[in-house]
């Protein structure tokens, strides 16, 4: 179906949970939309809205209406929002949306209807995403994929879990984003889950590279500690259906020393209009506002590709301020010539 169509359909349901039900105002063609199933949907719907008014929702209860699998006790709409995008896709579509963490875990009722979603083996792809990736607030959330044809393929009783939460470019201090290789990353180990033919269209060799580093020069997918693991509807079952990557995934158990690297603490890189920089505290106490070109960020480090040198003093009032500091009050932290960080094997 049209994207259009899609989008039209999900701004008549956003009125709905506003308590305004389409009418003959929407027109004929409004309800039509509302009666379609779709091969794809994709949403960013609002998180946990509450006041919705459930008794307007009764009659749209059961199989074959859009809340097939029950209303929540809770006065938080995210399992109305999984349901509708659920139950508006065809018997192959496909689904992906944005969802606050909390409906990976939430309990009583809310779990209630997890388990049914996930015994209905629709659940494909869940990934975990770190905070800082929307523009105007800070929180982490959840991607959601479901696929109503999963039931009959091998993966029925399956889902695949990510922790993207290390996965990310920073873009300032305050936004990340993802590059094109890092989607294409992404994109891709989600094909080999599948069994499905690599796409290096975004990332290009890039992508290539990463996926051969981390799943062989063929590669072919396998669980690695920190980044992806299939679990069973069992192990779901035995985490009380939950569908938190981070209890799945684990954590990478070997470490490897990049002794090469030179490490400043994340907060004291500034971005200016000239790019990447950090404020060189001298000898004689005097700073330098130096340039910079970070390579990457872990945790609180970012490691430097280009600009200093190890044994340097950085200052760490940049985060806050893109004129000189003060070089008789700033603070300093010394330029370190290691870093530690997951690896593979």
């Amino acid at each position: 179906m049209p994207s259009d169509v899609a989008v039209s359909r999900a701004s008549v349901l956003a009125r709905l949970f506003r308590g305004l039900y389409p009418t003959r105002r929407f027109g004929d063609a409004t309800r039509r939309w509302l009666q379609c199933q779709f091969d794809f949907v994709l949403a960013n719907p609002p998180f946990n809205v509450n006041a919705v008014d459930k008794e307007r929702l009764k009659d749209m209860v059961g199989a074959g209406r859009r809340f097939p699998l029950g209303l929540p006790r809770t006065d938080n709409a995210n399992y109305l929002w999984i349901q509708l995008f659920y139950s508006a896709l065809n018997a192959t579509g496909r689904a992906g949306f944005v969802m606050a963490n909390s409906a990976s875990d939430a309990r009583a009722s809310e779990q209630e209807l997890r388990q049914k979603l996930i015994e209905a083996r629709a659940v494909d792809v869940m990934v975990a995403v770190g905070p800082n990736m929307f523009y105007t607030v800070t929180l982490p959330c959840t991607l959601w994929f479901l696929d109503k044809g999963k039931a009959n393929t091998p993966r029925a009783d399956t889902v695949l879990f990510i922790d993207a939460r290390h996965i990310y470019r920073q873009v300032d201090r305050a936004h990340r984003d993802w590059t094109p290789a890092q989607i294409g990353f992404i994109a891709n180990l989600t094909r080999l889950y599948r069994g499905e033919a690599l796409d290096l269209t975004v990332g290009n060799g890039e992508t290539e590279a990463k996926l051969k580093e981390v799943f062989g020069d063929t590669p072919t997918y396998a669980d690695v500690p920190g980044l992806c693991k299939v679990a069973t509807l069992k192990e779901i079952e035995a985490q009380g259906w939950s569908l938190n990557p981070g209890r799945y995934v684990g954590v990478r158990l070997r470490l490897m020393v990049q002794n090469d690297a030179v490490v400043v603490p994340e907060r004291a890189v500034g971005i200016g209009s000239n790019g990447q920089f950090v404020f060189l505290v001298k000898a004689d106490r005097s700073v330098e506002r130096r340039s910079v070109q970070v390579a990457r960020t872990y945790d609180d480090d970012a490691v430097i590709a280009a600009g200093v040198e190890e044994g340097g003093r950085a200052s760490l009032t940049a985060a806050t301020s893109t004129s000189s500091p003060e070089s008789s009050s700033s603070r300093s932290t010394t330029l370190r010539n290691s870093l530690t960080l997951p690896g593979q094997e």
